[in-house]
């Protein structure tokens, strides 16, 4: 009831916030500059209402987390385990299945379609509760297209800010507005 009082409040409070304006002359900036000043204070009060919700909130979720952890993390290995066992022994049985469907296709004492497709049937059926996935294998990243490489531009921001000459970057600088 305290929080629906406070949200009330904040919608009443901040109800009239000012509206973007086309600058044409200075003191249009100078307006603008002013109400862009208001929102920002409207955002940081608001946020800090929300935070008095969601502190207490994040405190208990913290402590909680730090409760079930151990069985968690526990429960991770053991489930890591379990799949690394499982998938091995599953892939075995697919390469031998392989191994057995190529047998088959490559015989050529075979020549009754109804003996070859029952041999067929027979070795057809993968593991239970597996399926087949797709995933990329990087054979050589020299062929690589750089489309699929992304650029940490957060480290580079701050190696160059440290000095660090780094070949195809340099720092650039753009005026920003502030709300001071």
């Amino acid at each position: 009831m305290k929080n629906e009082s406070l949200i009330k409040q904040t919608e009443q409070e901040f109800s009239n916030l000012p509206t973007i304006s086309k600058i044409k002359n200075e003191e249009g900036y100078l307006r603008e500059k002013e109400n862009f000043k208001k929102v920002k204070e409207a955002y940081k009060t608001i946020e800090a209402r929300r935070d008095l919700i969601l502190d207490p909130l994040k405190k208990s979720m913290k402590e909680t987390k730090e409760l079930f952890s151990p069985f968690l993390d526990s429960l991770d290995e053991t489930i890591t385990l379990f799949t690394e066992n499982l998938n091995e022994y599953a892939n075995r049985i697919e390469a031998e299945r392989i191994s057995e469907m190529e047998r088959i296709n490559a015989d050529k004492r075979l020549k009754n379609p109804d003996t070859i497709q029952r041999l067929r049937d027979e070795v057809t059926e993968k593991p239970p509760g597996t399926m087949t996935i797709k995933y990329p294998v990087v054979f050589d990243e020299g062929l690589i297209p750089d489309k699929f490489w992304v650029i940490d531009t957060v480290l580079l921001r701050k190696e160059l800010l440290k000095g660090i000459v780094i070949p195809g970057a340099k720092l650039g600088e753009r005026l920003v507005v502030t709300a001071k």
